[in-house]
């Protein structure tokens, strides 16, 4: 099994813990006709076959590390994206997503909380750089069915336990 260095930039796939099994973080590319949650990160859940989902694999550019958190810029990495090298945002709602202009104030922290930050695997949170961790939410809607959107929220949502697959060190 690779070693996985949080201390250094690097590319990985984001798998959410649920019910102790690991699920892939999917992106909901682009549509023909444009729906709002383009662009958004999911889980899987009860979706119509309208969306266009792509597992998504992202860019973890090191800031640094501050205390126990390590700092990042996160961008769309997932090739054959129309939002690939779009950074990763906050929508007004709280829903993550790659948006096209994103403040240069903007990062993401990732605190382990089983593992190490050089290791096999360490489960961690993410948050946002004012500290909302991100949450799971889940949304049904007539068009695409349910879907389980990452979201930060100062409400505190079901706060989502991640690992990395597809780690490679850039």
């Amino acid at each position: 099994m690779t070693t996985i260095n949080l201390q250094q930039s690097f590319t990985a796939r984001l798998e959410g813990q649920s019910s102790n099994q690991r699920v892939p973080v999917l992106l909901i590319d682009r549509q023909l006709i444009e729906v709002d949650s383009s662009g958004w990160l999911c889980l899987p859940s009860k979706y119509s076959d309208a969306l266009v989902l792509l597992r998504a694999t992202l860019r973890f550019d090191f800031l640094g590390q501050y205390g126990d958190s390590c700092h990042y810029r996160v961008s769309c990495a997932t090739r054959g994206s129309y939002y690939f090298e779009r950074q990763l945002g906050r929508s007004r709602n709280g829903y993550l997503g790659f948006y096209g202009s994103v403040s240069s104030d903007v990062f993401w922290k990732i605190d382990v909380i089983n593992g190490s930050a050089n290791g096999e695997s360490p489960v961690f949170t993410l948050s946002d750089h004012q500290g909302r961790a991100v949450g799971s939410l889940t949304e049904n809607s007539l068009a695409h069915g349910q879907i389980t959107y990452l979201v930060t929220s100062d409400f505190k949502p079901n706060v989502q336990q991640f690992t990395l697959a597809d780690y490679q060190p850039i």
